[in-house]
C-alpha cells in the first residue's frame, strides 16, 4: 500500500514541471499573437498565432503491503469497501466530462518503468509496468496501465508436528488500472481505480484519490486516501481465505531542494476490516532532470499495533518514464 504512493510522488514532480511548460507555451503563443495582430495593423497582413498543444501526464497504481488480521464474522468480511466504488464512479464521470469538453485535444503517448521494493523478512518485490496516456486537454490526462509484480518473503509456518519452520512464499500479481490526472494553477490531483488478479486465486479492487497543493515556490502539501478490497491468502499463509478491506490515509509535504530534486516525508494511518491499526512513515527523494523521467529513492518504516511479520524497515528504488 505504501509502495503505491512512490509512483504518485514521482508523477506529481514530473507533472508539475510539465504543466509549467504548458502554461509558458500558452503565454508565449498569446504574446506572439498580440504582437502579430499589432504588426498586421501596420502592414495590413493578417497575423497567425503559432500552433501547438500542451500535454500532461498521469500515473497510478495501488497495491497493499502485508498486514496482520484477526478473524471476524463472514457478514463483516463480505461488506464492500466504501471507497472503491465511489472512486471508480468518479473516475468514469471525470473522464467522460473531460472528453466532452475537448475531444479534439487527445494525444496518445507511452509510459513505462521499473520499481524495486524490499526489506524485513527478505520481502522483495520487482515491478515492471507499462501504460498509455491519453491527453484529454492541456490540464488533464487519462492513463491505462498494466503492472506486474513478482514478490517473495520469508515467514514462520507450521512444520506439521506442532513446531514452526522458516518458509519462503512466492507470488505474482497482475494489476490493470485507469487513472485521471489533472492540474489547475498550483493544485494537482488524481483519481484511480484498479483491478488485480494473481497466483492462488488472488483477487483485489482498488480505489484511490489524492491532491497536492503547492502553496510556496519550494513547498507543497500532499493528501491522499487509498482503499483495497482483496480475497487471498497471499499475506496470510496457512490461514483461511477471506475478503479483507484495508484503508489508508497519507499526509505529506514536499520540499524542493533544487529545480530538479525534491525531498518528500509522509505519514500514514491505516486500518483494516478485521480491527488492525497501523501507523507508518516514509522519507524519500525524487529526481526529475527532464519532464519525461523520474528517479525515486525511499525509506519506509512500517509498524502495526499487533505482532506482525511485516513490521520493520523497507526501501524502494524506481526509474520511470512519462511521455
Amino acid at each position: 500500500m505504501i509502495e503505491a504512493q512512490v509512483s504518485q510522488d514521482a508523477l506529481a514532480a514530473k507533472f508539475k514541471r510539465r504543466y509549467k511548460l504548458v502554461v509558458k507555451a500558452m503565454e508565449k503563443r498569446w504574446r506572439l499573437s498580440i504582437s502579430r495582430i499589432n504588426s498586421s495593423r501596420k502592414s495590413a497582413t493578417p497575423g497567425v498565432p503559432e500552433s501547438g498543444s500542451g500535454r500532461t501526464d498521469a500515473k497510478a497504481g495501488g497495491q497493499a503491503t502485508g498486514r496482520k488480521v484477526t478473524k471476524m464474522p463472514n457478514a463483516a468480511r463480505s461488506g464492500a469497501s466504501p471507497l472503491v466504488w465511489p472512486a471508480l464512479i468518479g473516475l468514469f464521470t471525470f473522464t467522460l466530462l473531460a472528453g466532452m469538453a475537448r475531444p479534439a485535444a487527445a494525444q496518445v503517448s507511452p509510459q513505462f518503468g521499473f520499481e524495486y521494493y524490499g526489506g524485513s523478512n527478505k520481502l522483495r518485490t520487482l515491478t515492471p509496468w507499462g501504460g498509455v496516456r491519453f491527453s484529454l486537454n492541456p490540464n488533464a490526462s487519462f492513463i491505462l496501465r498494466y503492472t506486474y509484480r513478482d514478490m517473495r518473503y520469508d515467514y514462520w509456518g507450521s512444520n506439521g508436528g506442532g513446531g514452526s519452520v522458516l518458509k519462503t512464499r512466492e507470488a505474482s500479481l497482475n494489476q490493470f488500472s485507469g487513472t485521471v490526472y489533472f492540474a489547475e494553477k498550483n493544485v494537482t490531483g488524481y483519481v484511480n481505480g484498479a483491478w488485480l488478479t494473481g497466483s492462488e486465486g488472488y483477487k483485489g479492487y482498488v480505489g484511490e484519490t489524492g491532491v497536492e497543493w503547492k502553496f510556496h515556490r519550494s513547498l507543497s502539501a500532499i493528501w491522499s486516501i487509498y482503499s483495497i478490497r482483496e480475497k487471498s491468502i497471499l499475506w496470510h499463509p496457512e490461514e483461511n481465505e477471506r475478503w479483507i478491506n484495508t484503508y489508508s490515509m497519507r499526509i505529506g509535504v514536499r520540499f524542493w531542494l533544487t529545480r530538479d530534486l525534491s525531498f518528500n516525508p509522509n505519514f500514514y494511518l491505516m486500518k483494516n476490516s478485521e480491527g488492525v491499526d497501523s501507523q507508518s512513515f516514509s522519507v524519500g527523494l525524487i529526481y526529475s532532470p527532464k519532464w519525461w523521467v523520474a528517479i525515486t529513492a525511499y525509506y519506509f518504516r512500517y509498524g502495526e499495533m499487533a505482532f506482525y511479520v511485516f513490521h520493520g524497515n523497507y526501501a524502494s528504488l524506481g526509474l520511470n518514464f512519462y511521455f
